[in-house]
């Protein structure tokens, strides 16, 4: 009969941390494919698409700041589908009537519940590639002469690859400069605008 050696302490702690080791590594595999599965959707409807409506650079007829067009593009890298705008008022000044003014939140700014979807039919429904855009022109649906304004473009859109309706807001107002030329101005959506 052969006597029982003792094993040395190291090798017995290393049998236990190899027994230890599976589940560890089994519950960090878990969660990082967990994170994967949750992170790849999230950057896919988040970081790619990118519908853009840059403001108009030209100067614009004092008489009738809507006379303008703005163009709706896709900066992104997938294709956007069925994508529509339409123009939410918050305010529309008409020579010397005071036009059309939406309710406000207690900080000035409008609520842009006033909305105008674009026609004729053709310039809605888009699908728009890399970097392909389409125009739009808010004074098909104003007439008149407005010579001041606060308005939102509302973009939606589906992503190529998830196809689930979203929206972009892009709030634009109509200032003077110093010359007294009207031009069009991003401004954010939760600052008041400036006076007319």
């Amino acid at each position: 009969m052969t006597p029982k050696t003792k094993k040395p302490a190291k090798e017995r702690k290393r049998r236990r941390e190899k027994q230890k080791r599976p589940t560890r590594s089994l519950v960090w595999e878990a969660l990082l494919g967990f994170a994967t599965l949750i992170g790849i959707p999230a950057f896919v409807l988040t970081v790619l698409p990118r519908v853009a409506v840059p403001s108009p650079s030209t100067q614009i007829d004092s008489n009738n700041v809507l006379s303008v067009s703005f163009d709706i593009s896709n900066s992104g890298l997938i294709p956007l589908n069925d994508v529509s705008a339409r123009v939410a008022i918050g305010d529309v000044g008409e020579g010397n009537d005071p036009g059309m003014h939406s309710r406000r939140y207690p900080n000035g700014v409008p609520y842009f519940d006033v909305y105008f979807p674009l026609e004729p039919e053709e310039q809605q429904h888009h699908h728009l590639g890399l970097d392909e855009r389409f125009t739009i022109n808010p004074e098909s649906q104003l007439s008149g002469y407005v010579r001041s304004a606060d308005i939102e473009i509302v973009v939606s859109y589906e992503p190529w690859i998830v196809p689930i309706h979203r929206e972009k807001r892009f709030r634009f107002v109509a200032i003077k400069d110093r010359q007294g030329s009207t031009y069009w101005r991003s401004w954010p959506a939760d600052e008041p605008a400036p006076a007319h």
